[in-house]
């Protein structure tokens, strides 16, 4: 257990953490792998279309085909569960989310949202995804509509995009959330909340990473500065 203090973690300390990379065996079949995926899409066995990924990273690889919770698993991802099963239904807000991730991971930044990701990504394509337990105890992000349907889309996506925006130039982490929206514009429509948290997501990654580096983060923020960013805002509904 970790030594609680008025209400902080003082043994824990933030760490980067070190990105999973391509075993010299995987680099090999990359360009392999792109054609046999091309080919399943051909045939209708295979939902997206296969972006051309040779020479990219393992991480982007794995984040763009929502395979994280598959070959990148911290080992963390249960006892997450549990956590978050602890919460009353529709109550857990994102930063519950990082706090719990932080404290099972000891500090471990990218291993943080390596590990929200698993849970939150694993497997999208399940039928009845919707009424898993636990997506029932996250609050409802999207200020678009009325709440309906599954949640973990727009869960996911802000906590892989900040993910790679940690590991990433923020420049790079932008583009890349640009990217992933344009392509969901062409297999689902537009999806103006979805780009927002898109963007958002890079944002967030970028300013973690530069209060890490500055150790910004031993000093609280004022009171005046915390803001209830869960409350909808009028000009997103439109």
């Amino acid at each position: 257990m970790h030594e609680i203090i008025n209400g902080y973690y003082p043994n824990i300390f933030p760490v980067l953490g070190e990105e999973h990379e391509w075993s010299p065996e995987a680099r090999r079949y990359l360009i392999y792998g792109f054609w046999h995926r091309m080919g399943r899409h051909i045939f209708r066995k295979w939902k997206e279309f296969p972006g051309p990924l040779f020479f990219r990273s393992k991480l982007f690889l794995l984040l763009a085909c929502g395979w994280t919770s598959r070959y990148a698993v911290t080992g963390a991802e249960e006892a997450l569960k549990r956590r978050i099963m602890l919460y009353p239904d529709g109550k857990m807000q994102l930063h519950h989310m990082f706090m719990e991730s932080y404290v099972l991971n000891r500090g471990n930044l990218y291993s943080t949202f390596l590990t929200a990701e698993n849970v939150l990504a694993g497997d999208p394509y399940r039928a009845e995804r919707g009424n898993d337990s636990v997506q029932k105890k996250l609050a409802y992000l999207r200020h678009d509509n009325m709440q309906m349907g599954d949640n973990y889309g727009a869960w996911y996506h802000f906590f892989g995009i900040s993910l790679y925006a940690l590991m990433r130039a923020g420049i790079t982490a932008r583009a890349v959330a640009e990217i992933e929206s344009i392509g969901s514009f062409f297999l689902e429509g537009k999806d103006r909340q979805e780009d927002y948290i898109n963007r958002y997501g890079a944002i967030f990654g970028k300013k973690m990473k530069k209060m890490f580096k500055s150790e910004a983060w031993r000093q609280p923020l004022a009171k005046d500065a915390r803001t209830d960013y869960m409350l909808p805002n009028p000009a997103l509904k439109k």
